[in-house]
Parts: C-alpha cells; sequence; structure tokens
C-alpha cells in the first residue's frame, strides 16, 4: 500500500493531498450466471494503466464540497467520489469535511473505471490524512458498498476480480506492455449491456491462461490469452461501436479489445514506439470526435515522467477531456 500511495501522491501538506487516479482496463472478463442480486457473477482480470484523473482533497469543518473540471461530471451527491467521502467518514464516526476537486483525464463512460478509481482514491486519500485508521482489507470493504469496481482501485496494479468485481485478489505485475485506446463521444451503459448478456455455460472462458501469462512474466501468451465475454453483445447492439471496431481493426489496432462493457476500444503494443506509430495511423483516419491516447500498464512515481496526460494524444471536445 505506501509504495502504491507513494506511486499516487503528487502533493502531500498536513490537511490537504493530491494523488493521481489511474484508469483501468480488462485484459479478461467472463461474465458468468445472474446473481439474486441482480448483478452478474464475473471473473475478470483487471490492469491498473497510467492515463490518470488528479483528485486532490483537502480536510475541511464544513461538510463535503466537490468541484470536477469537466462539465458532464456530476459535482453532488450523485457523484462516486462524493459517496466515498460520506462513506469514509461515516465509517470512521467523524463529522464529514472534505474539499475535493477532481481534474479529469480518463473520458467518462468508456469503461476505463474513472468514476470507480476517483472515490478509491478518495478513500485513500482520507485515509492517509487522518493518520491510516483503516487497513487496506477495510478499505476495500468501505469501496465495496460505492460500486464493484471501486475495490481494485484501492490496491491497483494487476488483479483477479470475482463476485460481482468486488472480490479482488492482487496479482504479480503483468509483463510491461503499452496500450493505444480509443474512445467514441458515446458511452455504453453497462446496466443494459449485462441485460442483453445470455449465459451458456458451454461457452464458458476460463481465465487460467492469462493467469499464468501473468505469473510467468510471458506478454506473448498473455497477448493471446485477451478476452471480453461482454464484446460480441455489445458490439451486436450498438452499430456505431461496431462500426469503430471494423475501422481500427482495418487501421491495424493491434489485439484489439473491449475494456469492460465499453465503449473504450484498446489495443496492446510491446514497445512504445509501435504505440506511437499505431495511435498516429488511427488519428490520421478516425473523426476528429473519437479520442485516441497512449497509456503504459505501469504506474510510476508521480515525480517520474511517464504519466500519459504529456504523451501525444487528441483531446477532442466530444471524446476526450
Amino acid at each position: 500500500m505506501d509504495k502504491y500511495l507513494q506511486q499516487l501522491t503528487v502533493e502531500r501538506a498536513e490537511r490537504r493531498i493530491a494523488l493521481r487516479s489511474p484508469a483501468k482496463i480488462n485484459l479478461f472478463l467472463e461474465p458468468l450466471a445472474k446473481r439474486p442480486d441482480g448483478y452478474h457473477e464475473i471473473v475478470t482480470v483487471m490492469q491498473a494503466i497510467d492515463l490518470c484523473d488528479e483528485v486532490a482533497i483537502e480536510l475541511t469543518d464544513d461538510g463535503i464540497e466537490l468541484e470536477c473540471d469537466y462539465p458532464d461530471v456530476p459535482s453532488g451527491p450523485e457523484n462516486l467520489a462524493w459517496r466515498a467521502a460520506e462513506a469514509f467518514t461515516a465509517a470512521a464516526h467523524v463529522e464529514p469535511g472534505a474539499r475535493i476537486r477532481l481534474t479529469k483525464r480518463i473520458p467518462p463512460g468508456g469503461g476505463l473505471g474513472g468514476g470507480s478509481s476517483n472515490a478509491a482514491v478518495v478513500l485513500l486519500g482520507l485515509n492517509e490524512l487522518t493518520g491510516r485508521p483503516f487497513s487496506p482489507t477495510r478499505l476495500a470493504e468501505i469501496a465495496a458498498t460505492l460500486g464493484s469496481d471501486v475495490p481494485f482501485f484501492v490496491y491497483g496494479g494487476t488483479a483477479l476480480c470475482t463476485g460481482r468485481g468486488e472480490l479482488v485478489e492482487p496479482l504479480e505485475a503483468a509483463p510491461e506492455f503499452w496500450v493505444v485506446l480509443v474512445t467514441p463521444a458515446f458511452s455504453v451503459a453497462t446496466a443494459e449491456a449485462y441485460k442483453r448478456f445470455t449465459f451458456v455455460l458451454t461457452h464458458q472462458h476460463s481465465p487460467d491462461r492469462i493467469l499464468a501469462s501473468v505469473k510467468e512474466s510471458d506478454l506473448r501468451s498473455l497477448l493471446g490469452s485477451l478476452h471480453n465475454g461482454l464484446a460480441k453483445v455489445v458490439l451486436s447492439a450498438w452499430p456505431s461501436l461496431r462500426a469503430l471496431w471494423k475501422e481500427v481493426v482495418d487501421a491495424g489496432l493491434p489485439h484489439p479489445q473491449l475494456s469492460g462493457s465499453g465503449s473504450t476500444l484498446y489495443g496492446v503494443c510491446c514497445t512504445e514506439a509501435e504505440a506511437a506509430r499505431v495511435s498516429a495511423r488511427l488519428r490520421g483516419r478516425l473523426p476528429s470526435e473519437v479520442s485516441v491516447a497512449v497509456a503504459r500498464n505501469r504506474l510510476a512515481s508521480a515525480k517520474e515522467d511517464y504519466n500519459a496526460d504529456h504523451r501525444s494524444q487528441n483531446q477532442s471536445e466530444g471524446g476526450g477531456q
């Protein structure tokens, strides 16, 4: 946890902390049977990437305030970051008092987990500012009350997630790679995607191969193990995304996949130079409202020059931030 916080920390003062808030991709996702609570059981391998929002938190004596530089992101109790601050203060039995500022770079609604990451980082930041009253395990329990993906971001890195996604088993770091992220100007509703999914036992994919590739740090095997059991359903139901998929495949996006329920498509490259070439080619072919970004599956220290913020990427009003 200490190393992870060090990687995230941009600034630290007595009553204020600024943290990076990473995005994620799903290297493997297999939806299973529907649960009595309406969710689906899933098996997924999530990977944090260094495309990051920034979350600044300041302790105050006057309730919770939230500001965001992205106009379509709510700034009240409907925002997961706000609810994370409420959940933390309730669990700690203290009066809520926090000023939160979100600087968004992760496209909302793209299946990259930006809102969930923001919520987890608020929990981590408040825990740090208040003397670490909670263990990582307890923070993950609080995170699970907020959303299925939130507990993953308490740990970051590479992890196997089960249940509805809230049961997190951190793994050894996956072999280093680079991703080219392609995000259209529209989102895919997760609930709608799962509603359209039909569980077929005979078609179930096992995560064993990708888990072995992570354990053995075998990038070639990992590339051959990428899987998203929702992709066929989502691409069938959203014709615009299906058209974008064809476009990026035709343009040579390597090892194309859908992240989560979408709408972000990604491809995996072995080197940064390859990712730069692919992203440049895509920008030359795709409409300006489609955001193309490059990220690495490593989080360096915030002081190191590895954040995807300053890599070449288009930041259109429609798809980027």
